[in-house]
């Protein structure tokens, strides 16, 4: 066998001495080698792809969350618009039943001090 080293098996040779029993075993095992690194490569590849495509899955889940967020505090200030509209309609309504003119009168300032507000 030669000397000369491939990355590819040759042509088989039956081997005639330990010399020859050495050189196949090198040569598959270089071969083994590339082919353990080339793997080795292709998973770094497989996993690299995974990890960018967890990372722009999370950034979507990121922007969908601020979006809830964001979407939730406008509905918390809707609520508490509605809250306070509900609770001068419910002073307007008393002030109707009240007969002390008094009494009215100060209801009244504070109906007009929640719609200023």
């Amino acid at each position: 066998m030669s000397a000369k080293r491939s990355k590819k098996f040759r042509r088989m040779i039956i081997p005639k001495n330990e010399r020859d029993f050495q050189v196949i075993e090198e040569e598959i095992h270089e071969i083994g080698y590339d082919v353990e690194r080339g793997e080795s490569r292709q998973e770094e590849n497989i996993n690299s792809l995974l990890l960018n495509t967890i990372m722009h899955t999370l950034s979507h889940i990121e922007s969908h969350m601020n979006n809830i967020g964001m979407r939730l505090r406008e509905l918390n200030e809707s609520i508490d618009e509605v809250k306070t509209l509900l609770n001068t309609l419910i002073k307007a309504m008393i002030l109707r039943e009240l007969p002390n003119e008094k009494a009215r009168r100060k209801l009244m300032l504070n109906i007009l001090h929640d719609l200023k507000e």
